[in-house]
């Protein structure tokens, strides 16, 4: 071998240490934020690569491109899917909590409803919806208390936005006395508050 080559070989090696060692650490860097990410969204490993993961086996863990641009893809696919969990759970909430409002519940059993279901999981949100669904359906059973409470708010609005009695009086389904499709499609009207 000549010198050239010696040197040249040296580079390469130097080279390919400095990547695995890049690879090592983005490996230990995306299998922690990969742990995190399972753990909120309750989550399991299923194919052999998560089981490394989990079991924390990265020794065998192969720092090939294949499986780096993989890690890159899970931690994304897990950060959308938190997201988006996150983004439903705080909807969920809103309309729960705008349900409870309307529907005067007590504030110890919204508390308490709340601290039983923490989290981001998919169980977690099919419990959320669950929830708001049962309570679209007592809404519908309590339409009465729910025009009652509706009238008030818009009362409320009316008053903030100086209506005149003659603005308000346009309003007739406000004034309206029939019970059924009516006031149905009335209360659909009224955008939910919180």
């Amino acid at each position: 071998l000549t010198k050239d080559q010696i040197n040249e070989a040296n580079t390469r090696i130097g080279f390919l240490t400095a990547e695995k060692n890049k690879r090592e650490i983005k490996l230990a860097i995306a299998a922690k934020d990969i742990l995190e990410l399972w753990t909120q969204l309750n989550i399991r490993a299923q194919t052999e690569r998560e089981e490394q993961i989990e079991s924390g086996s990265l020794d065998s863990f192969q720092l090939s491109n294949e499986n780096m641009a993989w890690l890159d893809q899970v931690k994304q696919s897990l950060t959308a899917h938190l997201e988006e969990n996150q983004t439903l759970r705080k909807n969920l909430i809103a309309k729960l909590q705008s349900l409870w409002t309307r529907m005067e519940l007590p504030f110890d059993e919204q508390k308490l409803f709340l601290e039983e279901h923490p989290g981001f999981t998919d169980p977690l949100i099919v419990k959320l919806k669950e929830e708001v669904h049962r309570l679209e359906e007592l809404k519908l059973k309590n339409l009465e208390k729910f025009i009652r409470l509706t009238r008030v708010e818009i009362e409320n609005y009316w008053d903030m936005m100086f209506y005149s009695e003659e603005d308000k009086k346009l309003f007739t389904p406000f004034y309206s006395e029939n019970i059924g499709e009516t006031r149905r499609s009335f209360l659909q009207t009224i955008p939910e508050s919180g």
